[in-house]
């Protein structure tokens, strides 16, 4: 148990987390005691069951309450104060045993270092892959047995020949990426929304003030129009207009068509001024 690698183990049961436990939850079926892998046979099981993330950035030891900020951390913290609760007796399960055939050593180095090429040796690689086989069938249910081995088998142990021995690491994205995509898109998008009502808003604002002074300018020709014809006499192009001395009461007449009628107004000059005032109506 000494020679048990904590974060080696760590790695093999995040792959068994992904891709071998799925396949019985999927068939409705449970993992039987004599498999290697079952979790209760996990010498770090206990420990795994009293690791807690704190929203998500410190990983949290349950049994003295310490946090730290990355799990490496927390491993070495246990197996330095909490030893006690590691899994003993015959049933305990050293998953880092099992590293070569899980190729735990490209599972750290991903996704940054994966070589292209590896010198594979087809006769040790060959008996991974029947290792992995009979370790499947170990593991096998009673019901349902064909369907779960069929998908144990392509899940973990297919790729264990020299051809596709990379493949897991070469086909998929990486989690790093799986998340960074996870957060810039619905960032993009947002900041895309904002910038599109943004635009609407200035279009809609751009519309109101075009017909503001639209009717601005109606509203001001009507006016001007008014006052021509109420004081300037205009029809068809002719303009005829008297003013008197700006003495007292100046009598202003105009001539209108028999529609208007005569129409004659008395405005009051300015007092000290040569000129008369006629205000604009409103």
């Amino acid at each position: 148990m000494k020679n048990c690698s904590i974060h080696q183990s760590a790695i093999v049961r995040q792959i068994l987390l992904a891709d071998f436990f799925p396949i019985f939850q999927k068939y409705g079926v449970k993992v039987p005691m004599k498999c290697k892998f079952h979790k209760d046979r996990d010498i770090f099981s206990q420990i795994e069951s009293n690791k807690t993330n704190d929203h998500g950035i410190f990983t949290k030891c349950e049994i003295c309450g310490k946090e730290f900020f990355e799990q490496y951390y927390f491993y070495e913290h246990a197996v330095r104060k909490h030893s006690e609760f590691f899994l003993q007796g015959s049933k305990a399960v050293c998953l880092a045993d099992y590293c070569p055939m899980f190729r735990c050593d490209l599972h750290q180095k991903y996704p940054h270092d994966i070589p292209n090429e590896i010198n594979c040796n087809s006769k040790n690689v060959e008996k991974l892959r029947r290792k992995c086989e009979y370790l499947m069938q170990s593991c096998l249910p009673e019901k349902m047995f064909h369907y779960v081995y069929d998908q144990l088998y392509l899940a973990i142990c297919s790729t264990l020949t020299c051809e596709k021995f990379l493949h897991p690491f070469q086909d998929s994205i990486s989690l790093t990426t799986v998340v960074a995509l996870s957060i810039a898109i619905p960032v993009l998008l947002y900041f895309l929304g904002q910038a599109l009502l943004a635009c609407y808003d200035n279009m809609d604002r751009v519309d109101d003030e075009e017909k503001y002074l639209r009717a601005q300018q109606a509203r001001y020709q009507a006016m001007n129009a008014e006052y021509n014809a109420r004081f300037h006499g205009i029809r068809n192009g002719t303009t005829e207009a008297r003013f008197r001395k700006p003495t007292g009461y100046v009598k202003y007449s105009n001539k209108f068509s028999s529609k208007y009628g005569n129409n004659h107004q008395y405005i009051r000059p300015i007092p000290g001024r040569n000129s008369i005032s006629i205000p604009i109506p409103a």
